[in-house]
């Protein structure tokens, strides 16, 4: 279960970005069963991998726990700050007043103020209740602050609301991040690009004089780049992780898990499974040509009652958005040898074409 208290917290981010190690540790130490018992955040935990295990307990409101709802105060707050954060992360970085970077300089700034205060209130409601179960991963993180056995290896404050606005901040514009992460592997892969650009000019020269511009019966002809679209959901999807509490004892797989402990469902252990799918650390459309994957094997928006209900719409604009750049715009990557994912900035410039 690791250290005192603090347990398996930091051996688990440690392998951020890392997940195939990450995996590889749990299944050559403890077996391939895709369930581990681990200590996280001060309390003990169930890391599961598999398929069905995570689809079973992702439909399971009943018993098993997400957390409360987010009050709209705090969330009109938290998408307010974070549309200038994100406005300003794609503008000139003029540190002027007025300027879109400095409103988001500002923005962050009172982010800082609206988790701050958030931690204040969890903390004085948990010292004022020791008994109360800790039902989010706020709480959780808490946790690691009070205990001696931590020797400074705890979460501090600031810490805390650096991941927490990471996490808001992540999951902002997921249509303009997928559609770029499209881009960026179809550029690199230039046969996938080819054909993808092949099937767009087809579907134009198909286009009857009568109509006006892409419309639904073309977007449902899009075979091709519907794979595409799917290959980056599954390698480049940014939602990794579901943290869940069992409201009663729990059976699953053989094992009664205790009341009061945590899932946490490993999404992308999933996608990056070999027995799933092979190589899957390379972008291949192509494996979706005859892929026939079993209930749970792709989970870009979750399942069960809290799935994405903007899932459809979502790939419908990522579908648009891929059209119009497939035949009219080419991407120049600037610093080629940088990686495209952060910390590092990858500089590109887009370059209009003629159909």
């Amino acid at each position: 279960m690791g250290w005192p208290f603090i347990g398996n917290t930091f051996f688990f981010f440690s392998f951020a970005g890392d997940h195939g190690s990450f995996l590889s540790y749990f299944s050559t130490r403890f077996g391939p069963g895709g369930m581990y018992k681990a200590h996280i955040f001060g309390k003990p935990s169930i890391i599961i991998t598999k398929p069905e295990t995570i689809r079973k307990i992702l439909m399971d409101e009943e018993n098993i726990d997400r957390g409360g709802e987010v009050a709209k105060e705090l969330f009109d707050a938290v998408f307010k700050e974070n549309n200038l954060l994100m406005s300003g992360a794609h503008s000139l970085p003029i540190n002027i007043p007025g300027f879109a970077y400095n409103k988001a300089i500002k923005a962050r700034r009172e982010l800082v103020k609206i988790f701050q205060q958030i931690l204040e209130e969890r903390k004085a409601m948990i010292a004022k209740d020791k008994a109360m179960l800790k039902s989010n991963i706020i709480d959780m993180m808490l946790d690691t602050q009070d205990d001696d056995d931590n020797e400074g290896k705890g979460l501090s404050d600031e810490k805390i609301i650096n991941m927490l606005i990471f996490a808001s901040f992540g999951g902002y514009e997921p249509v303009a991040l997928m559609a770029t992460k499209a881009i960026m592997h179809l550029e690199k892969h230039p046969d996938f690009l080819h054909k993808a650009k092949e099937e767009q000019e087809d579907i134009i020269q198909r286009r009857p004089s009568s109509n006006a511009g892409l419309n639904f019966d073309e977007i449902r002809q899009m075979k091709y780049l519907s794979k595409v679209i799917n290959e980056t959901l599954r390698i480049a999807s940014s939602k990794t992780i579901f943290l869940k509490d069992t409201n009663t004892p729990y059976n699953i797989n053989g094992y009664t898990i205790p009341k009061g402990w945590k899932f946490f469902a490993l999404l992308w252990s999933i996608r990056m499974d070999p027995d799933i799918y092979a190589k899957p650390e390379e972008f291949n459309p192509s494996r979706w040509d005859d892929l026939e994957t079993k209930p749970g094997c792709f989970l870009p928006f979750s399942i069960g009652p809290r799935m994405c209900p903007g899932s459809n719409l979502a790939r419908l604009q990522i579908s648009v958005i891929l059209h119009y750049f497939l035949l009219y715009y080419r991407l120049e990557q600037l610093n080629p040898d940088i990686k495209t994912d952060p910390p590092e900035n990858c500089l590109v410039r887009f370059k209009k074409i003629s159909a």
